[in-house]
């Protein structure tokens, strides 16, 4: 673990700590409090980036690069990727980044602590040495997107490091970070399996644990955020439910509820116009909305994927008539993928 943030959890804890050893006395309460909210406000949000959260889709990379092969099944790896272009990052430009197996990326050894991307001190890749068949890794590619190059950096069915839980809830998340050569950055969630995994409560995040328990005192993330290397205090983050967030100024606000495949949340520099990769797919509305027994297809022979809101796969299949049958579905929002031949739309309805 990197001393800067080492030194940012510590510090965090020290302000907690000293809140309670005051709370007798309730002036002294009173001005730690109004200090404590100073250097809140003081860690104002980044003037030059804005948040954008919404539904899409997830296809994963092919003809990928293998950290478990380049690394001999290393498990703390730590790489440098190099751009192939010239990334601008706040008030800098960078040829290369390095991510480590957390989701933890930064630019130099003196710029740490910027680049948060669903960064969580648990994660860690269960290998397997066998290349042939490697079930869990991270890929990456160099790709085009709309005349923009972007590095892709692919977490496939990433685990819990030491999950004591893992034979009994099979937990795994699946998830993207692009890199694109204008300065914007986008995490793409594929699908996370956190069923009745004590270790995640939505609403709250990821506990810490170890061979005793889970201890639901110790919050570990997951962070979304960036800050401006030369400036830690320059920072936004991504607060709360993935469809219902806060653009904080906290380098460690917390994602704490896990979006469904396809969500994407978007880090756009303020200078960048309207962002519109070629990856985009179409939402269409889906009728009836809400809906009890069945849901309508506008292109029959598509493959129709439905995940509900955790991001499982509750039907994925061909249809040939222009209906589907929903009536099995527990109440809640379900996204729906239609995939023709390039034609890819979105939508999602609430099952009543």
């Amino acid at each position: 673990m990197r001393i800067a943030f080492l030194q940012s959890i510590i510090l965090y804890y020290i302000y907690v700590l000293l809140i309670f050893y005051v709370m007798k006395s309730s002036f002294s309460f009173c001005l730690v409090t109004v200090i404590m909210f100073g250097m809140r406000l003081a860690l104002c949000q980044s003037p030059g980036y804005k948040i954008e959260s919404f539904q899409d889709t997830y296809s994963e990379i092919t003809d990928y690069e293998s950290i478990v092969i380049e690394t001999d099944g290393f498990l703390f790896w730590d790489v440098e990727f190099p751009f192939g272009f010239q990334f601008p990052f706040y008030d800098s430009t960078y040829n290369s980044v390095t991510f480590n197996h957390t989701g933890w990326g930064y630019f130099t050894d003196e710029e740490e602590l910027a680049l948060l991307l669903f960064n969580c001190n648990a994660f860690v890749t269960e290998l397997n040495q066998d290349t042939s068949f490697i079930p869990s890794d991270m890929r990456y590619k160099y790709v085009t997107s709309n005349d923009i190059d972007a590095l892709v950096l692919q977490f496939t069915k990433y685990r819990f490091f030491a999950d004591p839980y893992v034979d009994m809830c099979d937990t795994y998340m699946n998830w993207q970070v692009w890199l694109f050569e204008n300065g914007v950055i986008e995490i793409r969630f594929g699908e996370m399996h956190m069923d009745n995994n004590p270790i995640y409560r939505p609403g709250k995040g990821f506990f810490d644990y170890n061979e005793e328990g889970v201890d639901t005192t110790a919050l570990y993330g997951p962070f979304v955020s960036i800050s401006n290397p030369k400036d830690e205090s320059d920072a936004i983050s991504f607060s709360g439910s993935y469809n219902d967030f806060e653009a904080g100024d906290w380098l460690f606000d917390i994602l704490n509820v896990m979006p469904p495949i396809g969500w994407v949340i978007r880090f756009v520099p303020k200078s960048v116009g309207v962002f519109e990769p070629d990856y985009k797919s179409y939402e269409v509305a889906i009728n009836p909305n809400p809906a009890n027994s069945f849901i309508q297809i506008q292109q029959p022979g598509s493959r129709v994927s439905i995940n509900d809101h955790t991001g499982k796969v509750v039907y994925n299949e061909i249809v040939n008539g222009d209906r589907i049958n929903i009536s099995a579905f527990p109440p809640g929002m379900y996204f729906v993928k239609m995939e023709s031949g390039k034609n890819v739309k979105v939508g999602r309805f609430i099952k009543s």
